[in-house]
């Protein structure tokens, strides 16, 4: 890493931010100190007292303002503006010659800068995305350790040098120390802040309710340990035990400070948390039931250890409900509560103590402890309340991948489905079939289902799922093995179809737009407005694992789902087909840790799953808390859920990955994510071809800032996502040039192109053609190839000009020279699908019908396998569309 900044990897910020908390823990030795300044500045008991309440106040004023300061300022910075306020202060102790001076030397300066570096090295490990538990354990225990380092070495430093001399070495020490530090830690400023802050859980809003929670949580949870800590000998109930029950407690709260990080990356926060008051309960029972000698030793050791926790948990469980560019500012007003528990718990305790005995304090320490219990759960429940829904954190850093996604995920499940013994359609032998809902979860309890490793032999069993129904011997549903192949590349080649696809159960020849039919038999639940389909089943495209056109599996036994509260049912018109479909259903996504893994596009995907995010058709039914007016209107659905509600908020799940989708006659989703476009001159297949191609290039365009009167070169043209941006930037005023092949070069320009280059001329130089276009260059780039060929776009782009990215089909990893980037001002820009925003704007189109899509061709629903064929052979120009029966 260069001297003048940059990001370090984790590892060195993360020992940064523990050379910073070892280095600024001079306060909490005050003790040590206090001797010697009484016999050299003749200063009384109530005057160094008040210089470390002054210190202390500081402390907690540094943590509150350095937060916010260190959401916007390098952690460099901070930890050199910390250095030399540890420097000053040490060094103006040592030279004091009145008491007075002592409030601002070690009070206000020395204070401070602990409370700052504290801040500081809790921000850099409470951002950290992997195993932040133990980072921020790491990162509080070497707090605690640098006073118990430093606390003897002072003694026996003033012991041998003096006052002056003494504090003179502290200084060098520790300022070499924060030196050191500094050179670890961050050198760059975090991003600024901004609504779209992170697929986070509560990414843009400041959850007020789960913060209050935490710092009730915080301050009633620290006040026993803090006491304590003050009045350990006098707790234990033993005389002459002071220095064994203060060992016992500080051996608990370094304890508790190693082992919390690590446990809560194994638990997940809110359950450590959980754990952690429980603890809490249990140490101070004893106590209240007038324990003494060894029993109250042994609880005020997990006394120590549920303090020492709990000073690790609550930075974690911060960082679990706010964005990372608010940490900083919002775990400072949490830290305020220990604050006020230091300054009001060891007087309180004093003071009851003399007032009555220590009998009453151990009972008020019990009722203490369950007001930190009853605050802990109302956390854990408005926290998980404002999670939104197919939200999934990382391993580490927050929840349990294995626990907490599958709880939270039937926890989910019960939310949005109306509390009823069956759904309508369930056989009355009480078995919920495979497939029930519209969530994702047919299957899911396992039921005839072994699912193992992505590269391992998967045995999936399901009664009627497959080619071959029946049952196998002994009577278990009929079973198959299968090993999905594994992917190569970002986009594999087209594979093999089976002979034996599609199963004959369908006409395969187009079906027309279907007509509104009348419903034969209507009937109505309490649990839903508007009319249950005349049949209890319907016909859907179910996808059962990661491999070829073989998985899918075409079935007309697939319950109709129900929608719950705020969520309405949609008869699926017309579904269209996007790159997405293919490549989830190969699994060639990867993940972070192994490109190579089978997964989905936001990770692994929970089988069967009924694939399509492009959905049109019509509200055949709502949920409770919805109008009964939206029944019957013609809808063109968003398919993604929002990490929050507000306008640019990320993606964190999308219809027919993390939940199901369109390839079926119904689907259920959220009423927020339904635009009525009733009046609209579009066809149904010309709807369902606007969501996901034409959603993402109208990101695309939004977020490269395209006006009107520019030049914008489109690559992939004839694919959805650039057919969609040539129609959509033209519709605009922009000026389009098309790369796609002469062949299809007319239909481009019927879509708006102004020009088109031939991406498969007999020179083969694509860019060397667009810049013999633009001699003076172009102002922006759509490109969804990604390659090789995008660097050298670059280098066609004007000064100032942007490049968006949002595909990597010709190559993921193209070697661009960044000189031509940064010596011209011009932007790199990545782009994944919309937002809210965007696709209220797209909406406004599909009303117009300004942009028409163009439909390559129409397939029926059950003919998904010869759809997904021509598809792959991308020889069409437009969207493919399937439409399930009239």
């Amino acid at each position: 890493m260069s001297p003048g900044g940059g990001a370090p990897s984790t590892g060195r910020a993360l020992t940064g931010a523990v050379l910073l908390d070892l280095a600024v823990s001079p306060l909490f030795a005050w003790d040590v100190f206090t001797d010697t300044l009484r016999r050299d500045l003749h200063a009384g008991d109530a005057l160094l007292a008040g210089v470390f309440s002054v210190g202390l106040l500081a402390f907690m004023l540094g943590v509150l303002l350095g937060g916010r300061v260190a959401d916007r300022t390098s952690p460099r910075r901070l930890a050199l503006v910390a250095l030399a306020g540890t420097v000053t202060g040490l060094l103006g102790t040592g030279t004091a010659s009145t008491a007075g001076v002592l409030f601002v030397t070690f009070g206000v300066l020395v204070g401070a800068s602990t409370g700052l570096g504290y801040a500081t090295a809790v921000r850099v490990a409470g951002t950290v995305t992997t195993r932040r538990g133990l980072a921020l354990g790491l990162v509080v225990s070497a707090y605690a350790a640098g006073t118990a380092v430093l606390t003897p070495l002072a003694a026996r430093l003033l012991g041998v040098l003096g006052r002056g001399p003494t504090f003179l070495v502290l200084a060098g020490l520790l300022g070499a120390l924060l030196a050191v530090a500094a050179l670890f830690v961050p050198g760059a400023a975090p991003p600024p802040r901004r609504p779209e802050a992170g697929p986070h859980r509560l990414a843009g809003a400041r959850p007020r309710g789960a913060v209050v929670a935490l710092w009730l949580a915080f301050g009633l949870g620290s006040a026993p340990g803090l006491a304590a800590f003050a009045q350990a000998g006098a707790l234990s109930g033993r005389p002459g035990a002071t220095a064994l029950a203060v060992t016992s407690i500080n051996v608990g709260n370094f304890a508790g400070r190693l082992l919390a990080g690590p446990v809560s990356d194994r638990l997940g926060y809110r359950a450590a948390l959980h754990l952690n008051s429980a603890l809490l309960v249990l140490a101070c029972l004893p106590l209240a039931l007038g324990a003494t000698g060894t029993a109250a030793l042994v609880a005020l050791l997990v006394l120590g250890g549920q303090y020492g926790a709990l000073s690790v948990l609550t930075p974690a469980a911060t960082a679990d409900v706010v964005p990372a560019d608010r940490f900083g500012t919002t775990y400072g007003q949490v830290f305020t509560s220990w604050g006020l528990a230091g300054l009001t718990a060891p007087v309180a305790v004093t003071t009851l103590a003399a007032a009555t005995s220590y009998a009453t304090v151990y009972t008020a320490f019990l009722v203490v402890a369950i007001g930190a219990s009853v605050s802990v759960a109302s956390y854990a429940k408005l926290s998980a309340r404002a999670t939104p829904l197919g939200y999934r954190t990382v391993r580490g850093a927050g929840s349990h991948p294995v626990l907490t996604s599958r709880l939270e995920a039937i926890q989910a499940w019960f939310r949005r489905r109306p509390m009823v013994p069956y759904p309508v359609g369930y056989p009355a032998s009480g078995r919920i079939p495979a497939g029930a809902g519209s969530g994702g979860l047919m299957g899911r309890s396992g039921q005839g289902r072994e699912r193992r490793s992505s590269s391992a032999t998967a045995t999936i069993c399901s009664p009627s799922s497959f080619s071959r129904p029946g049952l196998c011997e002994e009577g278990r549903p009929a079973c198959r093995s299968r090993t999905p192949p594994r992917s190569t590349s970002s986009r594999p080649s087209t594979p093999e179809r089976c002979s034996a696809w599609p199963p004959a159960s369908r006409p395969t020849s187009p079906t027309p737009p279907p007509t509104p039919a009348p419903v034969r038999a209507l009937r109505w639940t309490p649990w839903s407005v508007g009319p249950v389909a005349d049949e209890d089943t319907m016909t859907g495209v179910v996808l059962t694992a990661f491999g070829g056109p073989e998985v899918l599996v075409v079935r007309d036994d697939l319950p109709v789902p129900q929608p719950g509260r705020a969520q309405v049912r949609v008869r699926v018109r017309a579904a269209a087909l996007n790159n997405t479909d293919v490549w989830t259903r190969e699994g060639a996504y990867g993940t972070a840790e192994d490109p190579a893994a089978l997964a989905g596009w936001l990770g692994p995907i929970a089988f069967p799953r009924i694939q399509g995010g492009d959905v049109a058709g019509v509200v055949d039914a709502v949920g409770e808390g919805v109008t009964p007016g939206l029944v019957g209107r013609r809808v063109l659905v968003d398919p993604a859920r929002y990490a929050h509600d507000g306008p640019d908020a990320p993606i964190v799940a999308v219809l027919g990955s993390e939940f199901d989708g369109g390839f079926a006659e119904y689907t259920v989703v959220d009423a927020a994510r339904v635009h009525d476009v009733t009046g609209s001159p579009l066809t149904d297949e010309e709807l369902a071809c606007l969501p996901i191609a034409s959603g993402t290039a109208m990101g695309m365009l939004e977020r490269g800032g395209i006006l009107a009167g520019e030049t914008v070169v489109v690559t992939g043209a004839s694919g959805g996502v650039g057919l969609a941006a040539v129609g959509l930037a033209a519709a605009r005023g922009a000026r389009v040039t098309a790369i796609t092949e002469s062949k299809k070069a007319s239909l481009i320009e019927d879509a708006g192109a102004e020009r088109t280059v031939d991406r498969s001329g007999a020179d083969g130089d694509v860019v060397a053609a667009v810049r013999a276009a633009h001699p003076d260059g172009v102002d922006a780039v759509i490109d969804v190839v990604g390659g090789d060929q995008l660097a050298r776009l670059i280098d066609v782009l004007r000064p100032g000009g942007r490049a968006v990215v949002a595909g990597a089909v010709a190559g993921a990893v193209p070697a661009i020279d960044l000189r031509r980037l940064y010596l011209h001002n011009r932007m790199l820009i990545g782009s994944t699908m919309h937002t809210a925003a965007h696709f209220t704007k797209l909406v406004q189109h599909a009303r117009v019908g300004d942009v028409r899509p163009r439909v390559a061709a129409s397939h029926a629903l059950t003919a998904i396998g010869d759809a997904q064929a021509q598809f792959l052979r991308r020889e069409h120009v437009g969207k493919i569309v399937v439409v399930p029966r009239a």
